[in-house]
């Protein structure tokens, strides 16, 4: 069997608090699971074939022709799809990156390149070039400047850049505009989550946007009935919630991160790296257990972390953790002080 990436989420037992998966700690909307216990009701009968509704939603929405619109069972499905539909030589990924984007690319036939920078490098021939905005793991919103210089760089090598916003919804501002002007001047790719912003990552749903060529090439290659009737129910309610909820909803997570990251800086020798979101790395230090260790002892107190060892432009001693709600998050700091005064022989250091 062909190994996958690691990923974070799926602690041992429901007992754990789940750190390493980036989601909104807050429940779900109640109007959210009203409409996916709605859309069950109608699983008796096929959903629509192609996800007419909720194409035809966005498009009324982004101002964009529901031609340049598709839908999938989560963003990852629809990256497989559009990388095996376009099948480019070369893949540019850079790092540190979403550890699905390198495996994807390969299982494409694509040859991989890791660009260890943020900012562009000239691209091959018609290369792909692979960005998250927000950066997952890191939370970091990419600069307007660097976006344009990236795209700039896809469009002369007459390739094209998937650009992953599976967080932007995390971010003060929201997910970015894209004018259909965009999609005529580039080859780009916008792959969104709606629903992790509304903690219902089970219910499998994604969103591309991209030029109407690309798109017509891509539908060629997805299966029939891309949205179970649940999933299509629960991302129309998502995208008709009301304003001032989504910017509660916002709000109340920024606050929780805020604080979440000023107590890691109360622990000695832990860098927390800068962040625009939740979520954020953690840098432990050098002479201390590293981030499997580290993971390790937290599980003993039923936490749950994500480690990077192994993942390009990351190292063992960085982990990722994503805010949770503030209780939980003081268990963490306590757990983590703890683990951090340990020697290798049990007894405490000197902080």
């Amino acid at each position: 069997m062909t190994p996958k990436p690691p990923h974070g989420a799926n602690p041992p037992s429901a007992g754990f608090v789940d750190f390493s998966s980036n989601l909104h700690p807050a429940p779900p909307p109640a109007e959210i699971l009203s409409a996916a216990a709605a859309g069950l009701s109608e699983s008796t009968r096929y959903p629509e074939p192609r996800a007419e509704t909720i194409r035809a939603a966005y498009s009324d929405r982004l101002n964009l022709p529901p031609e340049q619109i598709l839908a999938g069972p989560g963003s990852s499905s629809l990256l497989y799809h559009i990388l095996f539909a376009l099948r480019p030589e070369i893949v540019v990924l850079p790092t540190p990156c979403f550890s699905e984007y390198p495996f994807a690319a390969a299982r494409a036939g694509a040859r991989v390149i890791l660009h260890a920078a943020e900012a562009p490098a000239k691209l091959p021939p018609h290369a792909c070039v692979i960005l998250s905005n927000p950066c997952n793991p890191t939370g970091k919103v990419l600069p307007e400047e660097t976006l344009a210089a990236w795209l700039r760089e896809a469009r002369d090598a007459e390739g094209f850049l998937i650009m992953d916003e599976a967080y932007a919804d995390f971010s003060d501002a929201g997910p970015r505009e894209w004018p259909a002007k965009e999609f005529d001047t580039y080859p780009l790719i916008i792959l969104r989550s709606p629903l992790k912003f509304y903690s219902l990552p089970g219910i499998r749903a994604g969103i591309a946007l991209m030029p109407a060529d690309i798109a017509d090439r891509v539908e060629s290659d997805l299966p029939p009935w891309p949205l179970s009737q649940a999933a299509g129910a629960a991302v129309k309610a998502a995208l008709e919630m009301a304003p001032e909820k989504v910017r509660d909803r916002r709000r109340r997570i920024r606050v929780w991160a805020d604080s979440f990251r000023k107590a890691f800086r109360t622990l000695p020798r832990v860098a927390p790296v800068e962040s625009d979101i939740h979520f954020f790395l953690i840098r432990l230090p050098a002479e201390g257990p590293d981030g499997p260790e580290v993971s390790r002892r937290l599980a003993d107190h039923h936490l749950w972390i994500r480690t990077h060892a192994g993942m390009p432009g990351l190292t063992r001693h960085d982990i990722r953790v994503s805010t949770r709600l503030p209780e939980e998050n003081g268990r963490l700091i306590g757990a983590m002080k703890t683990i951090l005064q340990e020697r290798p022989d049990g007894a405490l250091r000197g902080l």
